[in-house]
């Protein structure tokens, strides 16, 4: 239930518009463009170093070209910021856009499928016209930090304690890269 409940969220973000119109409840003014990336199964075969057992069998698809298995994916939500969003980018009074929802499957970690959904994130955000692409991180994710630090994402805020505090979560960062 919660993957159809996630999965339908996705749907309104993408959709666009009010909610009237199919869309998202505070994504009036944002776009979405959700990145995906699949790694081709070779005569049914599951690529070399793939453990069938980490695999959700939500993520396998079928295409004209063959069978996928979807490794991972990214929202880039273009707009001037996220709704009830606390820890907003201050840099770009132009347009920009924020990343969110960046996952990749175990078995495909530490292969460069986040650096390729990044740096293709950031090519559509320049056919876009976008000025500055923005991320959140937790600041205990230190891997996290260290990808985009690596893509050549500069750290711009913090959330303070006040909002640590009234949200009970943990702190997260705002890192940001001009397009």
């Amino acid at each position: 239930m919660k993957i159809d409940a996630e999965s339908a969220a996705l749907g309104r973000k993408i959709h666009g518009g009010s909610p009237a119109e199919g869309g998202e409840v505070g994504h009036d003014d944002i776009d979405v463009v959700c990145i995906v990336a699949r790694a081709p199964c070779v005569g049914g075969e599951l690529p070399v170093g793939f453990d069938l057992r980490a695999l959700d069998p939500q993520c396998l698809s079928v295409r004209e070209c063959g069978s996928s298995i979807v490794v991972g994916s990214l929202d880039v939500n273009v707009g001037a910021n996220l709704p009830s969003e606390e820890l907003l980018g201050t840099l770009s009074s132009g347009r920009r856009a924020y990343l969110s929802n960046v996952s990749v499957l175990d078995p495909a970690r530490r292969q460069g499928v986040a650096r390729a959904l990044i740096e293709r994130a950031m090519q559509l955000g320049a056919e876009l016209g976008l000025e500055t692409m923005y991320v959140h991180v937790k600041v205990s994710n230190v891997a996290a930090q260290n990808l985009y630090s690596s893509a050549g994402f500069e750290i711009e805020s913090r959330e303070n304690r006040s909002v640590e505090t009234t949200l009970g979560r943990e702190p997260r960062l705002l890192l940001r890269r001009r397009v």
